[in-house]
């Protein structure tokens, strides 16, 4: 197991953030890679709202939103073949924005779990990418006139 966390400010009020990162559908408007995400039921999106989503080149994956407390955290579980991941997101306004802070616990399977430097490294490097394809998809959930 290994941890990745990253902190990043936006220019865009908490509920924007919240609202495009815990509905997972979201996703693929913004981060590459992603190929389909289906949320399982007709509830509204909240605390034990599941995903089907498709990653590139780590297939199907579930995610169940385990905390939601809106505008402020949301915190899901990952389950997949390749790996698992516990996940939390917390988001506090600024004067400016936004502070989001992004917490990810990956719990590697199989083989993967003998490279987990190296998969530690690709992950960090990965969610560094993160905040410009964050922004991105606010830009098109939110635009700005």
């Amino acid at each position: 197991m290994f941890v990745v966390e990253k902190t990043a400010e936006f220019p865009y009020t908490p509920d924007q953030l919240f609202g495009l990162m815990s509905d997972i559908r979201n996703e693929v408007k913004w981060m590459p890679g992603v190929k389909s995400a289906v949320m399982t039921g007709t509830h509204p999106v909240g605390a034990g709202t599941e995903f089907v989503t498709v990653y590139q080149g780590f297939g199907t994956m579930r995610i169940r939103l385990t905390e939601f407390a809106a505008p402020r955290m949301f915190a899901c579980v990952v389950s997949g073949t390749p790996m698992d991941m516990n996940c939390r997101f917390e988001y506090e306004p600024t004067a400016t924005g936004t502070r989001m802070h992004m917490r990810m616990e990956v719990i590697p399977h199989g083989v993967l779990r003998l490279i987990q430097p190296i998969l530690k490294w690709m992950f960090t490097r990965e969610i560094a990418k993160r905040p410009a394809q964050i922004r991105r998809g606010l830009e098109i959930l939110y635009p700005r006139l």
